[in-house]
């Protein structure tokens, strides 16, 4: 009887996890990306500024935990770093926390006027979460089918 020495199956191994996790994410990502179009649709249904509505778009990716996470958000103006507002310019960085969380009135060279709370955002995840859960399956499901079909 012979012996069969098999060099580097430990290296063999971790290449094989590797292209395990690869087609993971992937699958991940698009399902995540998939699940975030019905709250980035809601949230531009329930935007009132059109100079807004413009701004909202969603992302999805590897984070540094290595997680998958996605998210809606204001994209910045391509216009400048300014968006008008109730007729007054606003730093683009402040637009998003203005809105969902209205502003207090407060005095810094003049008047600031108080702005009331007006969420889209917010509301958006809330209205949308179940469309988001079934669209992130959805595609989750079709992704790995199409890898099994390429495997096959």
């Amino acid at each position: 009887m012979a012996d069969v020495l098999i060099k580097g199956f430990e290296e063999l191994e971790k290449k094989l996890k590797n292209i395990e996790n690869k087609m993971a994410d992937k699958v991940l990502k698009a399902a995540t990306s998939k699940g975030l179009d019905p709250i980035k649709r809601r949230a531009k249904a329930n935007c009132q500024w059109s100079s807004i509505k413009k701004l909202i778009g969603k992302k999805a990716w590897k984070n540094k935990n290595k997680n998958i996470t996605g998210k809606v958000y204001l994209k910045p103006s391509k216009e400048g770093r300014t968006i008008k507002l109730d007729g007054r310019d606003v730093g683009f960085e402040a637009v998003g926390m203005i809105l969902e969380f209205g502003r207090p009135g407060k005095k810094s060279h003049g008047k600031t006027p108080p702005m009331p709370p007006r969420p889209f955002m917010r509301p958006a995840r809330e209205q949308a979460k179940g469309q988001a859960l079934k669209a992130m399956a959805n595609e989750g499901k079709k992704k790995l089918d199409e890898l099994v079909r390429k495997i096959k």
